[in-house]
């Protein structure tokens, strides 16, 4: 895939398939983080969050992914933005009377639902700004490289 500039026009049916990929991965994101997010194992009398360390990872695949496929801006956004929205549905209460992600238990914070709606969020919004650095360093380049005077021997 060749990379195009940010003001290169796309065809309908890429942005189509760009918000569904957001779309998409957005769901699986928040149902694979969410539903991991508290999984931790004691190893040496030190807690690791697993699940914490596994939906960062996920998300920056899935980040990296969306980036090889469509060196877009867009399917980033929404994948954050669909994340953010199922996050706020399993915040709070279910029909059932359960949360899924409560602030606190018992009077203790719960860090890892915090930490979780973070990284579903800030990954892939640092992933869409550093595309976008890149991208705007890519036409200084070439913006630079064309207005050089050409000089003939």
């Amino acid at each position: 895939m060749t990379a195009q500039p940010p003001s290169a026009p796309r065809r309908p049916l890429e942005r189509i398939a760009q918000f569904a990929t957001g779309a998409v991965l957005g769901v699986l994101s928040a149902f694979v983080l969410i539903g991991m997010h508290r999984v931790s194992a004691e190893i040496g009398g030190v807690t690791v969050p697993w699940g914490l360390a596994f939906g960062a990872l996920f998300q920056v695949v899935a980040c990296v992914l969306v980036v090889a496929w469509f060196d877009a801006k867009l399917p980033l956004i929404i994948l954050a933005a669909v994340f953010a929205l199922l996050a706020l549905m399993f915040s709070g209460p279910s029909p059932g009377g359960g949360i899924l992600m409560p602030a606190e238990v018992n009077g203790e914070a719960q860090y890892s639902g915090w930490l979780i709606q973070l990284i579903g969020v800030l990954i892939p919004l640092i992933a869409a700004a550093g595309l976008w650095a890149v991208q705007i360093a890519a036409l200084r380049r070439a913006h630079e490289h064309s207005a050089r005077p050409t000089t003939a021997d």
